[in-house]
C-alpha cells in the first residue's frame, strides 16, 4: 500500500529531488538575472495597478465573488465615447438618467485588472429658498441730531440755552429747528436785526414790484414738492419689489443643451481636459466601430484574476477503489471542519463568479466550497456535495469534474496512504494528502509528477495544527496549479493576457 507509483515523486521518499529543483532554480537565477526583465516589469506595473485599485477598497460592499462591474455601455442613455488614457486603460463615457430625473455621466475604466464603473452627478442645485425677511424695505442711516452751529465756538446747539421755545420741545416731530434757530439769534444777537426791529423768524414787508415773482417761485416749489414726493413713492415700491435681488444667492445653473455636457463636466473635474493631456496624446479619442467593439467583447472576456479549480476527495476508513470513493455522499465532523476552512458556500444557482464547470441547473450540486481574494477565485470539486447517482457506478459525474482537476486534496481517514493512481486520469499533476493523527495533529504528503517545479508551503512529511491546516492547504494547492499551469507551453496569465489585449486596442485603434 506504500508503494510509490512510477509516475509520481515523492519528496518524502526522495528527499534529494526538492535539493535538485532548489539548486537548479538558484543556478538559472545566478546566470539568468532577471533584474529589469520583462517579467520584472510586469510585475510592478500589475503591482502598481492593484494597489490603486484595491488598497484599503477589498473587499466591496458587493462581495468578493465579482471584482468587474456587471455594467456594460450599452446600459446608458446614450451612446458612449471611448478615451485611452497614457496607452494602459481604456475610458468609456455615457449620460445616464438618474433616479431623481437629472442627468448624469457614467464613466467605465478598463485595465489589466478588470472593469470598474463609475456613476456621477452635479450636486449644484438651484436655490429654493428666499428669506423674505431680510432686506424688504431700503434702510436709511439716522438723523444726527447733534450738530455744530457756525460760529458758536464749537459749543453744540443741543448745550445752548432756548428758553423761548422749550415749550415746542415737547413734541419733537413738530419742531421747525430754522425757525427756533431765528428766534434764538434775535434773542440773543440784536445786532443782528433789520432796522424794523422785527425778530428774525418772522417774514418781512415784500415789496409791490417783486410780489409776482415771488408768487412764480412758491408755484414752482410747490409743484416741485409734489413731483419729489411722487418720486419718493415710486422708488419706495421699487426698492421693496427688488429687495430680494439684493440678497447673496448662488447663481442658478446653466441648462445645457448639449448632449454630452455631463461628460464633458466630468472629464474636467478629473483634470483630464487640462492642456498637458491634450498635447502630449495622453489622453485621446478612440473612434467606435464595429472591429473596436469586438476587440472590446474579447477583453471583457479574460478574467481579471487567476481562476482556478481544485478537486476535494474524501476517502473513508478502508477505502481504496475508486468507484467506492466516489459514492461518498457524507462527511465525517473533522472533514466537514476542514471543507468549511478551505472556503465559504455558495450558491451555484445565484453564483456571479467563477463556478469552475458547475451547472447552474444544478445538476452538480446546490452548493460548493469557494475562496476568492483580489488575486484568486477557487471553485473546489467536493465529491460530497456533488449528487451521487445510484444507477451509476463509475459516478461519471463526479469524475468528469474531480478527474479533469490539475490538483487533488484528499483528506484520507484510512490507516494506509493514499495512492495518487487511485482516481485514473490524464490530469491530477499534484496530489496534497492529510491524514488526521491521534494527537490533534495533521500529517501531509505531496506526490506530483516529474515535470511538475516545486511548490509549497507545505512540504512532505510535515505535520500542523487543526488552525493553520485548511489556510495552508488551500495556498498549497493554489501553488501547485499555478507551478503546473506555468509549465505548460502557450499559457499566459490573466494579468498579462488583459495587459496585452489592450495595448493591441492601443496599436490597432
Amino acid at each position: 500500500a506504500n508503494e510509490k507509483p512510477r509516475r509520481f515523486s515523492s519528496l518524502r521518499t526522495e528527499a534529494s529531488a526538492g535539493e535538485l529543483k532548489a539548486a537548479a532554480l538558484l543556478d538559472m537565477l545566478l546566470s539568468n538575472p532577471v533584474h529589469g526583465s520583462q517579467i520584472i516589469k510586469e510585475a510592478a506595473h500589475i503591482l502598481l495597478v492593484q494597489l490603486c485599485n484595491f488598497l484599503q477598497t477589498f473587499p466591496s460592499n458587493e462581495g468578493v465573488n465579482v471584482l468587474s462591474t456587471q455594467l456594460d455601455e450599452e446600459s446608458g442613455g446614450s451612446a458612449p465615447i471611448f478615451y485611452i488614457y497614457n496607452d494602459f486603460a481604456l475610458f468609456s463615457l455615457s449620460e445616464i438618467k438618474m433616479e431623481n430625473g437629472e442627468t448624469g455621466a457614467r464613466l467605465m475604466l478598463r485595465d489589466c485588472t478588470g472593469r470598474y464603473a463609475w456613476d456621477s452627478s452635479v450636486l449644484q442645485q438651484e436655490e429654493q429658498f428666499v428669506n423674505q425677511s431680510l432686506m424688504r424695505e431700503p434702510v436709511y442711516p439716522p438723523v444726527q441730531k447733534e450738530s455744530v452751529i457756525p460760529g458758536a465756538s464749537g459749543r453744540r446747539m443741543n448745550e445752548m440755552p432756548l428758553q423761548a421755545c422749550d415749550s415746542r420741545l415737547k413734541d419733537a416731530s413738530n419742531v421747525d429747528q430754522l425757525n427756533d434757530l431765528l428766534v434764538f439769534l434775535s434773542e440773543t444777537a440784536p445786532d443782528c436785526l433789520l432796522g424794523s426791529g422785527k425778530p428774525l423768524n418772522q417774514p418781512i414787508e415784500l415789496r409791490s414790484e417783486f410780489q409776482k415773482e415771488v408768487d412764480t417761485i412758491q408755484k414752482q416749489l410747490e409743484k416741485q414738492i409734489v413731483i419729489d414726493e411722487k418720486g419718493i413713492s415710486a422708488r419706495k415700491n421699487l426698492l421693496t419689489e427688488t429687495a430680494k435681488d439684493r440678497i447673496p444667492s448662488p447663481p442658478e445653473p446653466v441648462v445645457s443643451k448639449s448632449k454630452y455636457h455631463a461628460c464633458r463636466l466630468l472629464l474636467n473635474h478629473l483634470g483630464f481636459l487640462e492642456y498637458e493631456n491634450l498635447s502630449s496624446s495622453r489622453f485621446y479619442m478612440v473612434e467606435d466601430s464595429q472591429r473596436f467593439r469586438r476587440s472590446l467583447t474579447q477583453l471583457d472576456k479574460t478574467a481579471g484574476r487567476e481562476l482556478s479549480k481544485i478537486g476535494v476527495i474524501y476517502v473513508m476508513e478502508g477505502q481504496d477503489d475508486q468507484k467506492i470513493i466516489l459514492r461518498n455522499d457524507t462527511k465525517s465532523p473533522l472533514y466537514a471542519e476542514f471543507v468549511r476552512g478551505l472556503g465559504w458556500p455558495i450558491d451555484i444557482a445565484t453564483h456571479q463568479g467563477y463556478l469552475g464547470g458547475l451547472d447552474r441547473k444544478l445538476t452538480t450540486g446546490k452548493t460548493a466550497p469557494y475562496f476568492a481574494n483580489y488575486l484568486f477565485e477557487v471553485a473546489f470539486h467536493e465529491i460530497t456535495s456533488i449528487p451521487t447517482n445510484p444507477t451509476d457506478p463509475q459516478q461519471i459525474t463526479k469524475k468528469r469534474h474531480v478527474g479533469n482537476d490539475i490538483v487533488h486534496i484528499v483528506y484520507s481517514e484510512h490507516s494506509s496512504d493514499y495512492r495518487p493512481t487511485t482516481i485514473t486520469s490524464q490530469f491530477n499533476d499534484a496530489h496534497i494528502c492529510v491524514y488526521p493523527l491521534p494527537n490533534g495533529l495533521f500529517r501531509i504528503q505531496i506526490y506530483s509528477k516529474e515535470k511538475v517545479p516545486f511548490f509549497g508551503p507545505l512540504v512532505h512529511g510535515m505535520c500542523i495544527s487543526k488552525t493553520l491546516l485548511p489556510t495552508l492547504v488551500r495556498l498549497t494547492a493554489i501553488n501547485a496549479n499555478r507551478s503546473v499551469r506555468f509549465n505548460t507551453g502557450g499559457y499566459c496569465r490573466p494579468f498579462p493576457t488583459r495587459r496585452q489585449a489592450l495595448e493591441e486596442i492601443v496599436t490597432r485603434f
